[in-house]
Protein backbone atom coordinates (compact mmCIF):
# COMPACT_ATOMS: atom_id res chain seq x y z
CA UNK A 1 0.00 0.00 0.00
CA UNK A 2 1.47 3.04 -0.70
CA UNK A 3 0.74 6.14 0.62
CA UNK A 4 0.77 10.19 -0.43
CA UNK A 5 1.44 12.44 2.34
CA UNK A 6 0.55 15.98 2.27
CA UNK A 7 3.31 19.22 3.26
CA UNK A 8 3.04 19.60 6.81
CA UNK A 9 3.20 23.40 6.10
CA UNK A 10 1.53 24.13 3.01
CA UNK A 11 3.07 23.50 -0.61
CA UNK A 12 6.17 24.98 -2.09
CA UNK A 13 4.35 28.03 -3.35
CA UNK A 14 3.41 28.99 -0.47
CA UNK A 15 6.95 28.33 1.41
CA UNK A 16 8.30 30.66 -1.09
CA UNK A 17 5.88 33.52 -0.32
CA UNK A 18 6.64 33.52 2.80
CA UNK A 19 10.04 33.42 2.48
CA UNK A 20 9.88 36.35 -0.09
CA UNK A 21 7.42 38.45 2.78
CA UNK A 22 9.81 37.59 5.05
CA UNK A 23 13.07 38.77 2.68
CA UNK A 24 10.53 41.96 1.75
CA UNK A 25 9.70 42.66 5.42
CA UNK A 26 13.96 42.55 6.80
CA UNK A 27 14.55 45.02 4.32
CA UNK A 28 12.11 47.49 5.37
CA UNK A 29 12.89 46.74 8.28
CA UNK A 30 17.02 47.14 7.73
CA UNK A 31 16.20 50.50 5.92
CA UNK A 32 14.32 51.56 8.82
CA UNK A 33 17.20 50.98 11.07
CA UNK A 34 19.65 52.57 8.81
CA UNK A 35 17.41 55.85 9.28
CA UNK A 36 17.08 55.50 12.60
CA UNK A 37 21.07 55.50 12.71
CA UNK A 38 21.37 58.30 10.63
CA UNK A 39 19.02 60.25 12.72
CA UNK A 40 21.07 59.70 16.07
CA UNK A 41 24.25 60.89 14.42
CA UNK A 42 22.41 64.03 13.10
CA UNK A 43 21.00 64.52 16.71
CA UNK A 44 24.57 64.05 18.40
CA UNK A 45 25.95 66.23 15.67
CA UNK A 46 23.85 68.95 16.48
CA UNK A 47 24.43 68.43 20.32
CA UNK A 48 28.06 69.04 19.28
CA UNK A 49 28.10 71.47 17.74
CA UNK A 50 26.01 73.23 20.87
CA UNK A 51 28.63 73.05 22.95
CA UNK A 52 28.41 74.55 26.26
CA UNK A 53 24.97 76.90 24.95
CA UNK A 54 23.33 73.87 25.90
CA UNK A 55 21.12 73.65 29.46
CA UNK A 56 20.16 69.82 30.66
CA UNK A 57 16.60 70.15 32.69
CA UNK A 58 18.60 69.49 35.76
CA UNK A 59 20.56 73.02 35.09
CA UNK A 60 17.45 74.99 34.39
CA UNK A 61 15.29 73.95 37.43
CA UNK A 62 16.78 76.64 39.76
CA UNK A 63 16.38 79.37 36.77
CA UNK A 64 12.41 77.71 36.41
CA UNK A 65 11.61 77.86 40.36
CA UNK A 66 13.33 81.69 40.57
CA UNK A 67 10.56 82.53 37.97
CA UNK A 68 7.75 80.60 39.32
CA UNK A 69 8.21 81.96 42.56
CA UNK A 70 8.21 85.63 41.33
CA UNK A 71 5.14 85.37 38.72
CA UNK A 72 3.26 83.61 41.67
CA UNK A 73 4.54 86.74 43.98
CA UNK A 74 3.17 89.15 41.62
CA UNK A 75 0.05 87.67 40.77
CA UNK A 76 -0.40 87.59 44.72
CA UNK A 77 0.35 91.07 44.74
CA UNK A 78 -2.43 91.81 42.21
CA UNK A 79 -4.92 89.69 43.89
CA UNK A 80 -4.68 91.29 46.86
CA UNK A 81 -4.60 95.00 45.40
CA UNK A 82 -7.84 94.45 43.63
CA UNK A 83 -9.36 92.63 46.59
CA UNK A 84 -7.77 96.18 49.09
CA UNK A 85 -10.39 98.20 46.28
CA UNK A 86 -13.18 96.44 46.77
CA UNK A 87 -13.06 95.95 50.40
CA UNK A 88 -12.44 100.19 50.48
CA UNK A 89 -15.12 100.91 48.18
CA UNK A 90 -17.82 98.76 49.99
Amino acid sequence: MSREYAPAHGSDDNRADVAATAAATAAIVASDIARIKEDIGEIKAALKEQGETYLSRVEFDPVKKLVYGLVGLILTAVVVALVGLVVKVV
